[in-house]
């Protein structure tokens, strides 16, 4: 008697059948975590600008805050910040700064993420101006 070698199109087509639905579930977590991780880093980059922040303030003669190129000409940060235009994690920084306060804002390149920024209160906020904790 003639046996059956391999699989049949059914078989086959319930296998395919299984991986989409499993693709499809997958994707969202993936995308989901991406922009949690992203978020974090971007939270994590602004807490380190905050500690430069007060080590330069300190270490000024004239009690003065510093932009980020400020920052890292003096090596409170790494060479990153020296750019006129500063994209990581998917976030662009800015930043100004005086003798008496400054901003830095984290604004995200794609949409449906949240904008942050830090001043001289130390307390890094959403755009709205609630704590990072609050939301």
């Amino acid at each position: 008697m003639f046996k059956q070698k391999g699989f049949t199109i059914l078989e086959l087509l319930i296998v395919l059948v299984i991986i989409a639905i499993l693709v499809i579930i997958a994707i969202p977590n993936f995308s989901r975590a991406r922009k949690t991780a992203r978020i974090g880093a971007t939270i994590d980059t602004l807490r380190n600008i905050c500690s430069a922040e007060e080590a330069y303030f300190a270490k000024m003669t004239y009690k003065t805050y510093g932009k980020l190129s400020d920052l890292a000409s003096k090596k409170f940060l790494d060479d990153r910040f020296t750019e006129s235009e500063l994209i990581l994690n998917g976030y662009k920084y800015s930043s100004y700064a005086d003798n008496t306060k400054f901003r830095v804002t984290a604004t995200p390149i794609k949409e449906n993420y949240p904008t942050f920024y830090v001043d001289e209160t130390f307390i890094i906020k959403f755009a709205n101006g609630a704590p990072i904790g609050s939301h």
